[in-house]
């Protein structure tokens, strides 16, 4: 009498509901396209979920804050920019460490910093502005998400 097995492919040895967790290291050590990967891995959901709010939603307020309340509110615009420089100020390293990842040059990340950031916050109009904290927010939540994985 022969004895048939199936041929079932192994699973994963990590469990799945424990959540996914880098060191810091190897997230510094992370290309962008592996940053993206881990950000989305199903086992890393919440850490997702709180990245994708947090990483995306200072960007977007400092957007609003730059162009819907500052011209509004000219009296108030020591208070209002001291708030959108603290947004950039959460972004920006952000960006900055995102550029690195994805050109290994530190001029290239300065200047993609620079032009992004600038571009939403000092660009009159909505176009570019607008063009530029999409990417800005998508830079922010992958990274936020990965940044929330870290043991």
């Amino acid at each position: 009498m022969a004895i048939t097995t199936l041929n079932i492919a192994t699973p994963p040895a990590q469990n799945a509901n424990q959540p996914a967790s880098i060191s810091s290291v190897k997230l510094a050590k992370m290309t962008v396209v592996e940053q993206i990967r881990q950000a989305f891995r199903p086992d890393g959901r919440l850490a997702a979920f709180i990245g994708l709010w947090l990483g995306s939603s200072i960007p977007a307020m400092t957007f609003g804050l730059v162009h819907f309340v500052l011209p509004h509110y000219p009296e108030r615009w020591i208070l209002n920019w001291g708030i959108a420089v603290c947004g950039l100020a959460y972004s920006a390293p952000k960006v900055y460490r995102w550029g690195v990842s994805a050109w290994g040059s530190k001029i290239e990340a300065a200047g993609m910093v620079l032009m992004l950031e600038g571009i939403m916050t000092f660009v009159p109009g909505l176009i570019l502005p607008s063009c530029a904290l999409i990417e800005i927010v998508f830079i922010n939540a992958v990274y936020s998400a990965c940044r929330f994985q870290v043991r």
